[in-house]
């Protein structure tokens, strides 16, 4: 199936990364779509900047939703740290899914998990 990933980098001073981006999105029935080194050839990741992924992955069924994201980075390039605003895939059988981020990948906190599957 393919999908579209939106990732919003965010605006405070030296929030882009020139690290690798690894996310891994998971369904509430525990399918995994994983996107290794996602890249479109453009300078992603800058400071402000709205990158945009067409990655294609495993159709999930019909009833199945998205509802739990984890993001990772690498120590690649001349800066690693990365804040991100939010992450969105679209494509997926329950349309959009959004995940608000707000926060730094830095050296202590490589990846960032968010888990809206509880509750639903």
């Amino acid at each position: 199936c393919d999908y579209t990933i939106s990732i919003q980098t965010g605006c405070v001073d030296e929030a882009g990364t020139d690290a690798n981006i690894n996310i891994f999105f998971l369904s509430l029935q525990g399918h995994l779509l994983p996107f290794f080194n996602i890249d479109n050839k453009d300078d992603n990741f800058e400071k402000c900047q709205l990158d945009t992924f067409n990655v294609q992955g495993e159709c999930l069924p019909n009833e199945d939703k998205i509802c739990e994201m984890i993001i990772e980075r690498d120590n690649a390039g001349r800066y690693q740290n990365w804040y991100i605003d939010w992450i969105k895939i679209t494509g997926a059988g329950d349309g959009p899914k959004k995940f608000d981020v707000d926060a730094w990948l830095d050296n202590d906190n490589r990846h960032k998990d968010i888990d809206l599957c509880k509750g639903l």
